[in-house]
């Protein structure tokens, strides 16, 4: 693209505006040029970030269209702008096929005959509450926490995707009968009729373990309904039907 006197007078604004044209025509590698010339005007820009993003979707480069979107959102300073980037942040991970998470922390002591006399303690597995008698060591001391998921989507229409979607987590101490894990997966079905509103089907699955026996397992069948309400620049969601199954264990 031909470049003329604003350039050199207003060199974001030009750069910007040769972005948005690029885009416009599909020509994704001139749009990208442009966002990063307008980044090098204004580094903490959340529109130029944005633009670079789009362009970078345009070419298939979802990891880091990615990394462009959420900088956008993060540099966004009217709720305008957090909607543009979460918006385009949904249809970059729309793209993705395989989305991976994962990490290691720190699981936390348990305080049993530390802050208080109980005899046993109460521990969240996933979204179950578990009480344990205390029988072992009064302190679990600190242990070491695992997680980790996967994604998969399948586009199946170009108005509709299955998600195949697992996650791990688990909690381990010195003392193992503190030690507990959990499982999650589920297949869902997301249907978008419009930019204002998708219908998701979900069915789901949840499993717990505490000391190295099973503790509950949870089935689940959803319907839920989102809509965008553009005037107070939020989403609703609806949930259309229901239905679950919980199987205590112990």
């Amino acid at each position: 693209m031909a470049q003329g006197p604003l350039t050199q007078s207003h060199p974001f604004d030009a750069a910007m505006i040769r972005a948005r044209a690029a885009l416009g025509l599909g020509q994704f590698p001139l749009a990208l040029k442009a966002a990063q010339d307008a980044q090098a005007v204004r580094p903490n820009d959340s529109a130029a970030r944005a633009f670079e993003g789009m362009a970078r979707l345009g070419l298939g480069q979802t990891t880091k269209a990615m990394l462009s979107l959420r900088r956008a959102l993060d540099l966004a300073r009217t709720p305008q702008d957090k909607n543009i980037a979460r918006t385009l942040i949904h249809q970059a991970k729309a793209q993705q096929k395989w989305i991976w998470n994962g990490g290691v922390g720190i699981a936390p002591s348990s305080n049993i005959n530390k802050a208080t006399t109980a005899e046993s303690i109460g521990l969240v597995v996933g979204g179950d509450t578990v009480d344990a008698p205390f029988t072992g060591q009064a302190v679990s001391g600190t242990g070491l926490r695992l997680f980790g998921g996967v994604t998969r989507n399948v586009p199946i229409h170009p108005k509709a995707q299955l998600s195949f979607n697992t996650n791990l987590s688990g909690n381990f101490y010195k003392d193992s009968s503190f030690s507990n894990q959990a499982v999650q997966a589920n297949v869902a079905l997301n249907m978008h009729h419009s930019q204002a509103y998708q219908t998701q089907v979900k069915l789901s699955y949840h499993g717990s373990q505490f000391s190295g026996d099973p503790f509950a397992e949870t089935r689940g069948f959803d319907i839920t309904g989102k809509r965008a309400l553009p005037i107070l620049s939020a989403t609703a969601t609806t949930v259309i039907y229901t239905l679950g199954y919980d199987d205590q264990l112990r």
